[in-house]
């Protein structure tokens, strides 16, 4: 609290030398090969870290430190001083001066706010990116009597790391390429679970635990996927391939960086997930006082506009909408005396000019080509036919449709679209794809539920009353699945309650961990394609692959 405390009686000067700093570089804008401007800029600036410094505002020290950085860079009259870097720089001082105004009214000090500034600034430079764990502090070393293993270790012969590092890549695969991306770190968590369980005399699996609590986390909270967590998460790959090349040669050390990182994500995710929280127990590290939702929030607030736009502009087309239908409804009604044609074309016309600018052409294509009928009314002071009004009606409602998709902060067509499909193609492809929607949400929702009675089998000491009717159930899923064509996926689901029946309900012994364990990876190989298949551009084969490796393993050779 020290920066937050002995910044109050230092704002007036600070604001002072910012607005100075924010005017000396505007005039260096307008006239670049006058170096007078920059130098007072930069002096500014040094004005300004040293102030920070002194109050120990370690953050907005940073922003500063490289705003000058920046600056220093730049040479009156030359090819050194560019437009993007004259922005960054005014950009980043307009950010600093929100950041103040942040931790005067908050009374309360997040550096972390800044780092995405602070990495732009950097870039501009020409320098890499500090990671999202720069100001986040915590002991990487795990003392022995907190060792202790946190999941059973599982023993195997052989050793399946080939199919767990594939098991991983595909679940990559789905979080780098997916809307919805969830379902792929599921296969990824698993996987990490898996080598951990594996390898628990290596070092580095160390890391692969840590990764396992961070991706059950993200799962949870549904955590955001910068960019830069995906690439985290591509890296480990590398991980998985050095313990299979090198497995029980020797240890292997734990990259720290990359521990760091995904320790401060599970710090950040701020989920109660059971694997999460041991995790964190086991690095005691304390809750922040902030989560990655919050933190974000705080960044749009500083930056400046966000999907507020976007609601507010679907807010005031939605009122432009009602006017236009209480406007049909009187007509059709008969209840308007006189009414103003030319005002409802104005309206139309309005509406159309918006919907244009925003991206939705295909709805702005939709009324334009009402305005002609419209037009005609005004002519002759009447609405011509009932199919006419109908015509109007059915563009309007269409329209409304489309616009409250913007509520969401996105167009509900791609930019760009400039045809509008036929309507009678519109609805029947939608009703087919609700119906493929409703058979693939039911395969999931069964293959989740079998997922469940394979855990209470195990927790239940091998009860086999929990997998009685597993294999009926799985043929059911499968039978809607080759409705779909999906007869890949149904031949595998029928594998599965072949082995149910074969291997657990006909058998005395009991199925060892690793089988279950192969056999889980099967559900989950297929829990994430069905998932996968109403993401567009996305060709899932590579989980039916995995999950055919796995029935491989079982002794079940799924036909090509």
């Amino acid at each position: 609290m020290a920066g937050v405390n002995a910044l109050h009686p230092l704002r007036d000067e600070l604001d002072a030398t910012l607005q100075h700093a924010v005017q000396s570089l505007e005039h260096f804008a307008e006239a670049q090969d006058q170096g007078v401007s920059l130098q007072a800029c930069i002096d500014d600036l040094q004005q300004i870290g040293g102030i920070l410094t002194l109050i120990e505002l370690n953050g907005a020290e940073l922003l500063v430190i490289e705003l000058t950085e920046l600056a220093l860079l730049l040479t009156p009259g030359s090819m050194t001083v560019t437009d993007d870097r004259l922005d960054c720089l005014g950009r980043g001082l307009f950010i600093l001066e929100r950041y103040l105004d942040y931790v005067v009214t908050q009374r309360d000090e997040l550096p972390e706010l800044l780092l995405p500034e602070i990495n732009r600034v950097r870039k501009a430079r020409g320098e890499a990116a500090l990671p999202e764990s720069w100001f986040f502090s915590v002991r990487l070393d795990v003392k022995s009597e907190a060792s202790a293993p946190l999941v059973k270790p599982l023993e195997s012969r052989g050793s399946p790391i080939r199919r767990l590092r594939q098991m991983y890549q595909v679940g990559l695969l789905g979080m780098m390429s997916q809307e919805k991306p969830y379902a792929g770190i599921k296969l990824m968590q698993r996987s990490m679970l898996h080598l951990h369980r594996l390898s628990q005399k290596e070092a580095i699996t160390e890391l692969f635990l840590v990764a396992a609590a961070c991706l059950e986390a993200i799962t949870d909270v549904e955590m955001a996927l910068t960019p830069n967590r995906r690439i985290l998460f591509s890296r480990l790959d590398q991980q998985i391939r050095r313990l299979q090349l090198h497995a029980g040669q020797h240890v292997l050390d734990i990259p720290r960086l990359h521990q760091k990182e995904l320790l401060y994500l599970l710090a950040l995710a701020d989920s109660g997930s059971e694997l999460a929280q041991a995790v964190r127990n086991r690095y005691k590290i304390t809750a922040l006082p902030f989560n990655d939702v919050s933190l974000g929030n705080a960044r749009q607030v500083m930056s400046g506009p966000d999907n507020g736009v976007f609601q507010s502009l679907s807010e005031a087309l939605g009122e432009e909408l009602a006017t236009v239908k209480d406007t049909l409804d009187l007509l059709e009604r008969g209840a308007g005396q006189d009414p103003d044609f030319g005002e409802l074309q104005n309206h139309i016309a309005r509406l159309g000019k918006t919907l244009s600018m925003t991206g939705l052409h295909s709805a702005s294509n939709t009324l334009q080509r009402q305005q002609p009928l419209v037009r005609q009314w005004h002519d002759v002071g009447a609405v011509g036919t009932s199919e006419e009004l109908d015509s109007v009606a059915e563009a309007v409602l269409y329209v409304e449709t489309m616009v409250s998709a913007l509520s969401a902060g996105r167009p509900s067509v791609e930019p760009g679209a400039t045809e509008e499909p036929h309507e009678e193609d519109h609805v029947t492809e939608r009703h087919l794809l609700e119906a493929s929607t409703v058979v693939q949400s039911e395969a999931v929702a069964g293959i989740t539920l079998a997922k469940r009675a394979v855990t209470a089998y195990l927790e239940s000491d091998y009860d086999k009353i929990h997998l009685e009717s597993l294999p009926r159930s799985l043929s059911a899923i499968a039978g809607g699945l080759y409705f779909l064509d999906e007869d890949r996926c149904s031949d595998i689901l029928q594998y599965c309650a072949q082995f149910i029946r074969e291997h657990i309900m006909e058998q005395e012994s009991i199925p060892s961990d690793r089988v279950m364990e192969v056999f889980a990876d099967v559900l989950s190989s297929l829990e994430f394609y069905l998932e996968s298949l109403d993401i567009p551009a996305t060709m899932p084969f590579d989980a039916l692959r995995l999950a055919e490796n796995a029935l491989d393993e079982l002794g079940y050779h799924v036909a090509a």
